[in-house]
């Protein structure tokens, strides 16, 4: 180290060094530090910009981020394939098909892909009705007189197969019943001839998209009628054959079943049972990566190419909105479309595709309409998060290098023109009728207008608020998204709607906050009543049971009556796998419970709230505090009921 010797300098002395003397600090950093630091800089520049960018630049990369990420979880494995330049550039597997037997996935490992589904069965109408034997606009029972639906507004609005494909037709979507009733050999006529004469349409086909998998199903009688075959046939040689996909089928056969990959649920344990069900055209399909590779590559090939298995015009067809509401007003990049959907995996880029959810497996498949680019990902487990995490990863990898879509430029609007959109909506197009009721409660939004144009906000607190970028006076972007995702539209009563992903109709604050707050108050009364309630009962199991007990006995078995409908309708309706979800289609023990719970407990709320009304010799607050409860709970069961979860009847056709 040098040393310091005396100097005039106001820096009061200067550094030595034994080979080097600098009489001035900043010549000594000039020298030495900052050429180091250039040095060093020179050095690790290239680690810092790889630390960055953490998005893989190449496919060995890629599947080390897909390995990595399969590892990190409780699903057995996934296939992955992806398309560069019209060039498959990764198709394999990562992790295990079937855990019991440590058999590893493979690129020809069969999968079921769910949903996806749907896509090929569109791609097959559409080609029939490029040969002008189908019309995506005439009745559908002009084209299929076994398709017979409950529609009170046939004469104007008949269903068509454009509303079908589209999910635009108001059906409901498979019901518990559906799900309990299913049998793996099931023609799509029989499902028309047996499940379709209880379908009703919930309002003027073509306003609103509700997704619903009878559709695709009743779309392909009129395939069969049109082809003057069966649906597995005419797949099987006029759109397997053509794309080259020789190991995908509708119908399990030995050949595919002995490399039939194994579905878990979400946390691997253990593996889920297969569903039969009869909507096979809607959710039945088996592949393997390599041919759902050949299917991606088919999409995202460039456009004008002659002899292609459906034109270009009706590609663009399945790849624009069809709800007409919001459609006719120009959002037509987000939406579905027909067996197709649009989705941005990359904030200011928008991808085409399908997913998939069935029973243990979960699909994605993206592309880039004429872009020689896209990808589709397989996993063997009930995890609909790591299946996005997969496909966000894959379509920034294939989107690396293409330039941002130039976003709708917003527009000004007028202070009066926002203020209109302000206030309390509520979604009323639910896929299940039965579920319809609870999701226009909790699924309730306020939009507000702010800095940057309209703010909405979720009544729920587990979703979070988002801002809505005005376009047009009627159309708005959502976030990132480059193109209106959403629009206010009036419906043919005259209402204001909000149409996004679902569709929203205006409701007071008194009838939003109302309702929401009862359910929250009654679920607080419940849980409270259980925990007090049984430990006071307990403490006085000895003595004898006066007015006061008799009210605290039957608030307790509604309260008990209220967490058992509501944990056992969510786990068992909405949580399930499939198996336990047909379970509520048929009368059994848990389809009695629910039953028995949502009739006795209403009972007993209203035994407690009478006994809680009269004298008593508890004392006055125990007797508040009882009719407080008492009533609260009423009014939940109340709320049901207008609902129709009193009686709550999953079963029955």
């Amino acid at each position: 180290m040098g040393t310091m010797t005396p100097s005039s300098s106001p820096w009061r002395g200067h550094w030595t060094s034994p080979r080097i003397t600098f009489p001035r600090p900043w010549r000594r950093v000039e020298a030495t530090w900052l050429a180091g630091l250039v040095v060093l800089a020179v050095l690790i520049w290239p680690a810092i910009g790889a630390a960055r960018s953490s998005d893989p630049q190449d496919p060995a990369a890629l599947s080390e981020q897909i390995a990595a990420l399969i590892d990190s979880s409780t699903v057995p494995g996934a296939a992955v394939a992806v398309v560069e330049e019209q060039t498959v550039v990764l198709a394999r597997g990562f992790g295990l098909a079937v855990v019991a037997e440590a058999r590893p996935m493979t690129a020809t490992t069969v999968l079921r892909v769910g949903s996806l589904s749907k896509n090929l069965t569109t791609l097959a109408i559409m080609r029939l009705v490029a040969q002008g034997t189908l019309d995506l606009d005439r009745p559908i029972r002009a084209q299929a007189p076994d398709v017979a639906l409950q529609n009170p507004w046939e004469d104007e609005h008949p269903v068509t197969l454009r509303h079908l494909l589209g999910h635009t037709a108001g059906l409901e979507d498979s019901t518990y019943f559906e799900y309990a009733s299913n049998e793996p050999d099931a023609q799509p006529r029989d499902y028309a001839r047996t499940i379709g004469p209880r379908l009703h349409i919930r309002w003027p086909p073509g306003l609103f998209f509700s997704y619903a998998n009878p559709g695709h199903t009743l779309a392909a009688v009129a395939l069969e009628d049109a082809c003057d075959c069966s649906f597995d046939d005419y797949m099987e040689r006029e759109v397997f054959a053509a794309l080259g996909m020789h190991d995908s089928r509708f119908r399990l056969n030995a050949a595919l079943g002995s490399r039939l990959a194994r579905g878990y649920t979400a946390d691997g344990s253990r593996p889920q049972a297969d569903w039969p069900m009869t909507i096979r055209p809607s959710g039945a399909m088996l592949s393997t990566i390599d041919d759902l590779a050949k299917l991606v590559q088919w999409y995202a090939a460039p456009r004008g190419i002659e002899g292609r298995l459906v034109p270009d015009a009706l590609l663009v067809e399945m790849e624009t909105h069809q709800a007409s509401l919001a459609g006719a007003l120009g959002v037509r990049s987000s939406g579905y479309g027909l067996g197709t959907f649009a989705f941005s995996p990359v904030d200011g880029q928008v991808m085409v595709g399908h997913s998939g959810a069935v029973s243990g497996f979960r699909t994605w498949l993206g592309y880039l309409p004429g872009g020689g680019r896209g990808f589709v990902v397989v996993i063997n487990g009930d995890d609909s998060g790591l299946r996005w995490r997969l496909a966000q990863l894959l379509g920034r990898y294939v989107l690396r290098n293409v330039q941002p879509l130039p976003p709708t430029p917003p527009v000004a609007l007028e202070a009066a023109a926002m203020a209109e959109r302000v206030g309390w909506y509520a979604p009323f197009t639910h896929s299940m009728e039965l579920r319809a009721g609870l999701a226009h409660i909790l699924g309730a939004v306020h939009v507000s207008v702010d800095d940057d144009g309209l703010r909405v906000a979720p009544l729920a607190p587990t979703t979070p608020a988002f801002t809505l970028e005005p376009t047009s006076a009627q159309t708005f972007r959502e976030g990132t998204y480059p193109q209106p995702t959403v629009a206010f539209v009036r419906d043919p009563d005259g209402r204001t709607l909000m149409v996004r992903s679902e569709s929203y109709e205006p409701v007071s604050a008194v009838r939003a906050l109302g309702r929401f707050a009862v359910l929250m108050g009654a679920t607080l009364i419940a849980v409270a009543t259980l925990v007090f309630g049984l430990v006071r009962m307990l403490g006085r199991v000895r003595g004898r049971a006066g007015r006061g007990q008799r009210w605290s006995a039957a608030l307790l078995v509604s309260a008990f009556c209220w967490i058992g409908l509501g944990v056992g309708f969510v786990r068992l309706g909405l949580l399930a796998p499939v198996d336990a979800v047909g379970d509520l289609g048929i009368v059994g023990p848990e389809s009695l419970f629910l039953l028995i719970s949502s009739i006795l407990g209403p009972i007993c709320s209203l035994g407690a709230l009478w006994r809680a009304t009269r004298p008593s010799a508890e004392s006055r607050w125990r007797r508040r505090g009882g009719l407080v409860a008492s009533a609260t709970l009423t009014a939940g069961w109340v709320v049901l009921a207008f609902n129709d979860f009193v009686p709550l009847v999953t079963f029955g056709p």
